[in-house]
């Protein structure tokens, strides 16, 4: 039985003034109404061009073809998305946890009456996450710009670019996904802290803070498949209506997105802690 948290004062009067400092309506993001289409579209064509032509001009220039020393900037900038990604796990994880409590895992996710899309706190915490997605750009920007001579692997630029334009749409379309907010910011939480660690220098294990991230990731994924396993199910199977406009390309778009991503990462684990080991286990042997 769902426990109404609401009804204890305490609770109630955090609450109330929780959602007078984080209030935000739908209909002021002017951007999201106006440019639909135009805007993300735009900004992906223009990201992709950066990562393929960026690193050819770079090289051609003497004062840049050998890498800018960034150092202090991707600290700082790797510690700023730290910060902004556990806002958001607080701002969203907050009243999302409050759902929960009060209407279940499943009206969690479907959100038949439409309440978490109404909720103007989390509306506040949709439109910032969205944005985080925009300014996530720039971490691919300073990678090319450190080493221009590298490409940049398809896992990283796949991996920004499709997920914008999912937030983006889910936006649009107003599909209410918090629970992928809150744990999609608490990954980036983590992998931007041990990002800061890294270009500050600081030694950090690859045992106990790499792979546990790196399985972390993996978890959201096989998450993210069930989450919309169950909205599908709901939706198509129990016929309920669930909050979105455009529920047939949501649930593909989700299930490819994940899906891909499952796979890169399950790739990227074998071939970084699975072969790596073995190989190292080989010269091992052989010294």
């Amino acid at each position: 039985m769902a426990t109404n948290a609401t009804t204890i004062p305490i609770v109630n009067s955090f609450v109330d003034r929780y959602k007078q400092i984080f209030s935000h309506k739908y209909e002021s993001m002017y951007i999201v109404q106006q440019y639909p289409n135009t805007f993300p579209l735009t900004f992906v064509a223009l990201y992709v061009s950066m990562v393929f032509l960026l690193p050819k001009v770079l090289v051609r220039i003497p004062a840049t073809k050998e890498g800018l020393n960034l150092g202090r900037l991707m600290s700082l900038w790797n510690l700023f998305l730290s910060i902004w990604s556990a806002a958001m796990v607080l701002g969203a994880g907050i009243p999302y946890g409050l759902h929960l409590l009060t209407h279940g895992y499943w009206d969690s996710v479907c959100d038949e009456q439409g309440l978490l899309t109404q909720e103007n706190t989390l509306q506040y915490w949709m439109y910032a996450f969205n944005i985080s997605k925009f300014a996530e750009l720039i971490d691919t920007l300073l990678l090319i710009l450190k080493h221009p001579k590298r490409p940049v692997p398809f896992l990283h630029w796949y991996h920004h670019m499709t997920v914008l334009l999912f937030v983006w749409y889910s936006d649009v379309w107003k599909f209410p996904g918090i629970i992928f907010i809150v744990v999609n910011a608490t990954i980036h939480m983590f992998m931007y802290f041990y990002y800061f660690l890294k270009e500050s220098g600081y030694k950090v294990s690859e045992r106990y803070y790499a792979l546990p991230l790196t399985v972390g990731q993996i978890s959201q994924m096989f998450l993210g498949m069930f989450v919309n396993g169950s909205w599908i199910y709901m939706y198509y199977v129990q016929g309920r209506k669930c909050a979105c406009q455009n529920p047939l390309a949501i649930s593909i778009s989700c299930a490819v997105m994940y899906g891909s991503y499952l796979y890169l990462f399950l790739s990227f684990f074998y071939g970084r802690y699975i072969v790596k080991k073995s190989d190292v286990r080989s010269v091992k042997k052989e010294q």
